[in-house]
């Protein structure tokens, strides 16, 4: 029952019954679980999704973005790239430059929505960036943005938005 709270023990007891303080508390519980299972599972999508650009693997990457026709990605230097296409690309070519990527993701913040289908993330995203000539190119933080979209089974990322950071680690 209630802790605490012999007024709603009561209440329940009387109008409702037991079924009702049952699935009601069911209700309650079943949420919590839901939210923290679908943390997890973003901050499964974000270790993978790293996983993945650090190898510079492009074709695993784009597992964890979303359908082309709600994809954004605002990168650090970039105009906007809208679409699979213009994604799959910037990687590619981004990629075909470098010698070493570290991207790490720190202090990540997830937050949901109550409808459990969008959520978004905030973290620093501490950059090593090494050139195929050997030059040291980033050393350096960026913030980034990520949302969310539960498209069946799976969460994608449908948006995602990069900035250099003005902290220092």
């Amino acid at each position: 029952m209630f802790p605490d709270c012999f007024y709603m023990n009561k209440v329940f007891s009387s109008k409702f019954g037991m079924g009702a303080l049952a699935l009601l508390l069911a209700a309650v519980f079943s949420n919590r679980v839901s939210a923290a299972s679908n943390e997890d599972e973003i901050r499964s999508l974000i270790t993978h999704y790293y996983s993945a650009i650090n190898a510079m693997d492009v074709g695993s990457a784009m597992k964890y973005y979303g359908p082309s026709k709600t994809l954004l990605v605002y990168d650090v230097a970039d105009a906007p790239l809208r679409g699979t296409t213009d994604v799959t690309k910037h990687w590619t070519d981004f990629f075909a430059k470098l010698k070493e990527l570290k991207l790490e993701p720190r202090e990540i913040e997830i937050e949901g929505t109550s409808g459990g289908k969008i959520a978004f993330s905030h973290f620093i995203e501490r950059a090593t960036i090494v050139t195929k000539d050997g030059r040291r190119f980033v050393e350096d933080n960026l913030r980034t943005t990520q949302i969310y979209q539960k498209i069946g089974a799976r969460w994608l990322i449908v948006h995602e938005h990069k900035s250099k950071s003005r902290r220092v680690d």
